[in-house]
Parts: structure tokens; C-alpha cells; sequence
């Protein structure tokens, strides 16, 4: 029997349940799952809807004499919030194409989209996120950038040459999970860190100011010595709109040309005197020269170049329902055989979107497409330079992969995006009058 000493020796536990530290400590473990482990990515997923059912259930009860299904009437309000609905709609759309489908394999595509369900639907109605926590949340997200990376480095260094040459044939030195997601994330580890001080979110000249400055340049040489391109393109285009914003509101043009100037030196410089950039540049090269001579070999970029084509030809086969999820792999290999026989190797469509128009069709364009832009282009997001510049930078890792066929992109999309966005404060004022309760205290209080 529970009795009212165990109650109040266990109020502490069950307050910083309910509260924004506990969102946060989940938050870190997402993060590091991101880079490392698929298990935890799934267990981080649950504790954050865990971490919900206190406020879901507390706007139950607050509502019970209010409307005649409380329960119903709450678990639809993030279906109805613009942002949280279009992301539920990319699982709804995916569900929706499994039921169509003639096969069963879809479920696989309906289960690797789960989150775009479950993590909208917790976050709404999670504790909103304090500048503080944000402060928290960069100062260890940037070390744990740099560990990893240091850790691949070190693996790097042991065989040099060796990794040189396999990037020389357009392959990639060892990391944690997919090189280019994993790429990814420490591209985001320097815009977010460039924006905390540019943003003076944490001062420059301050103890922890110098330690992060520090931190990102070790990190920006990094990228460059791994040399990931969609890394690096991503690093180099956040940075350089971070710093447009930047200059921009301080109407110093000359610096935002200077500091462009100086961007595409570093990056001259680096193609020629880092071993494995300037293979993986010299291989860019050759590979772009072979294309331009309409060589059907097994090079990267031609492959990319001609998943694309094939994908759109998919599409334009079936342009309502697409080819299906399951059978999109068939389809891809029976068009890749009617344009070039069977020498070129078959890949999907390396474009997110032209592999939502095959697999999907327009039915993709409806579900799909609205969750990839309308959280980043809705007015008062986007002017939160975090979200501005993670759209951007998840946009621009759209066009050049599927990043959303895998559970590593899709938390990528999800964790920053859904963490920011519940840190903006305009956010938050909209939240406390809906998640109040029937006595008039907040939900954030439970």
C-alpha cells in the first residue's frame, strides 16, 4: 500500500518527470544515439511519449467538464497544430500508401516513419524549452561532436594511406553509421555552435565562449579531414548564412563579402595541401569529367546524377500513386535495364523528393512534402536562426540523398527541429493559454 510518506519522498522524482530537465537529459540521450546506435534512437523515441502521458493525461482531466470526449478532443490538438500536423501527416501518408500497396513489405516503410507521429504528438505537449536549456543542450552537443570525431580521426591516422585510396575510389573512411548523416551532424555542431555566438546566446568572451570557439574550429578542420562532401557543403552554406544574417542586421556588407572571400580560400587551400580532401576533390573531378563524356561506369556522381533521371522516369510512369514503397527497387532496376541494359549498377533515387515522387507520386507531394517545408518557412520559426538554419541545412541534405530512408536522417529532421521549435518563445506564449488547466495553473507545473 502507497501511503503518504512514499508520496511525498518520491514528489522530487516525479517533478522532474514532468519537467523541461527531464525533456532535456532525453534530448542528450537522442543525440548521442543519432551518432552511434539505432536501439537508442528507438528507446529515446519512447521516453520522450513517456515524458508526455503526465501532460496529456493532466489536459484530460482539466477538460473532463468541458467538452463530452476530453480525451478524443486532446490527442487530436497536434493533429490540428499547423506544424505538429504536417509532420503527423508524413506517417499518415505512408500508412496511407502501405494500404494501398498489394503487398505487405510497406509496413516496413509505415514503422521506419513512426516517429513523425509519435515525436510531434509528445513534443506538443512537452514543457516548453528554456534559453538556459539551450545553453545546456550546445554545451554538450559540441564536445560529443568533437569525441566522435576525433575518434574517427584517430582510426584515420592509424591508416592513411589506406583510407586515402579507398576515398581516391569514391569511397569513405570508417564511421559511426552512415558517413553522410554522421557528416551531417557535425556540420550541425558548428552552425549551432557559430550561431550561440554570433547570437551571443553564449558570450564570446566569456570562459565557455573561448572554449566553444575553440571547439569549432578543431571541429571545422575536422569535417575537412574526414571530407564528406554533403558535410561540407552543408557546413559551408550554414556558415555562410549565419554570417549573411549576421552582417546583414548589422549592415556591414564589406565584412559578409570579406568573411566569402575568406570561406572559399580555407576551402582552395584545403582541397590542396588535406591528403583526403584533395582525393576526394581529384576524384570529384574525374568522375564529373567521365559524365560530361557520357561514360557508364560505376562512378559516384554518375550514379547520383542517373538515380535521379531514372526516379523521375518512375514517376512519370505512375505520377498518382508512384511505383510503391516496397516495389520502388523493381522498378528503379526495370528502368535502369530499359536505358542502359544491366552494366550500370541500380541505386535509388539519390534526391529525397525525386524518391517521394517515384515511390509515392502525388500522393507523396500531398502527405509528404508539406512536413519538409512548412516548419521551416512558418513565420515566427523562421526567425529563429536555429530552425532557419537547420531547414536549410536538412533541405539541402534532401536534394543530394534520400535522408528520410533511414532512422538516423529522420531524427536528425526531428530532435532539432522539435527541440528548437519548443524553444521559441512566441511558441511558448501560445502554449501556456491551451495547455492550461480548469483551476488556471499550467500544465508546465504538474
Amino acid at each position: 500500500m502507497i501511503t503518504q510518506h512514499d508520496m511525498q519522498s518520491n514528489k522530487p522524482l516525479l517533478e522532474w518527470f514532468v519537467s523541461e530537465k527531464a525533456v532535456l537529459t532525453v534530448a542528450v540521450i537522442a543525440l548521442f544515439a543519432s551518432f552511434w546506435s539505432k536501439f537508442l534512437i528507438s528507446l529515446s523515441i519512447l521516453l520522450f511519449v513517456l515524458l508526455a502521458v503526465p501532460h496529456i493525461v493532466s489536459r484530460i482531466k482539466s477538460l473532463r467538464n468541458k467538452h463530452r470526449w476530453p480525451t478524443l478532443y486532446t490527442l487530436s490538438l497536434p493533429f490540428r497544430d499547423l506544424v505538429c500536423g504536417s509532420l503527423i501527416l508524413i506517417f499518415l501518408g505512408t500508412s496511407i500508401s502501405a494500404l494501398l500497396s498489394e503487398t505487405t513489405q510497406d509496413i516496413h516503410k509505415v514503422q521506419l516513419r513512426l516517429p513523425y507521429l509519435l515525436l510531434p504528438l509528445a513534443f506538443y505537449f512537452l514543457p516548453s524549452i528554456s534559453q538556459h536549456s539551450i545553453k545546456i543542450f550546445l554545451k554538450i552537443f559540441l564536445p560529443m561532436a568533437l569525441l566522435f570525431a576525433a575518434g574517427v580521426l584517430i582510426n584515420y591516422s592509424q591508416n592513411m594511406d589506406h583510407y586515402d585510396e579507398l576515398i581516391a575510389m569514391g569511397q569513405s573512411m570508417p564511421v559511426p553509421g552512415n558517413h553522410i548523416r554522421f557528416s551531417l551532424l557535425l556540420a550541425a555542431a558548428v552552425a549551432f555552435g557559430t550561431i550561440a555566438l554570433t547570437e551571443s546566446i553564449i558570450p564570446l568572451k566569456s570562459r565557455w565562449g573561448y572554449f566553444m570557439l575553440a571547439m569549432l574550429v578543431i571541429l571545422f578542420c575536422c569535417i575537412h579531414i574526414i571530407a564528406v562532401r554533403s558535410g561540407l557543403l552543408t557546413m559551408y552554406g550554414a556558415l555562410f548564412l549565419i554570417f549573411v544574417r549576421f552582417f546583414y542586421q548589422r549592415k556591414k556588407f564589406w565584412q559578409l563579402i570579406a568573411v566569402g572571400a575568406g570561406m572559399s580560400i580555407i576551402l582552395f587551400f584545403a582541397t590542396q595541401y588535406i591528403p583526403s580532401l584533395e582525393a576526394r576533390f581529384d576524384y570529384m573531378v574525374h568522375d564529373i569529367e567521365l559524365l560530361t563524356e557520357k561514360d557508364v561506369g560505376n562512378y559516384s556522381d554518375g550514379d547520383r546524377f542517373r538515380s535521379i533521371y531514372i526516379g523521375w522516369r518512375v514517376f512519370l510512369n505512375n505520377p498518382v500513386l508512384g511505383s510503391d514503397l516496397a516495389d520502388l527497387p523493381q522498378a528503379m532496376t526495370a528502368e535502369y535495364n530499359e536505358v542502359y541494359g544491366q552494366t550500370v549498377p541500380v541505386r535509388i533515387p539519390h534526391n529525397q523528393f525525386i524518391y517521394i515522387l517515384a515511390s509515392m507520386g502525388l500522393l507523396g507531394v500531398i502527405t509528404i512534402f508539406p512536413g519538409l517545408f512548412i516548419p521551416f518557412f512558418k513565420k515566427f520559426l523562421r526567425s529563429n536562426p536555429f530552425i532557419l538554419i537547420h531547414g536549410a541545412m536538412y533541405i539541402a541534405s534532401c536534394m543530394i540523398e534520400p535522408t528520410m530512408e533511414g532512422t538516423q536522417g529522420i531524427m536528425f529532421h526531428l530532435l532539432f527541429l522539435l527541440f528548437f521549435i519548443n524553444s521559441v518563445d512566441k511558441e511558448m506564449q501560445k502554449r501556456v493559454p491551451r495547455l492550461r488547466r480548469a483551476d488556471g495553473s499550467s500544465l508546465h507545473g504538474v
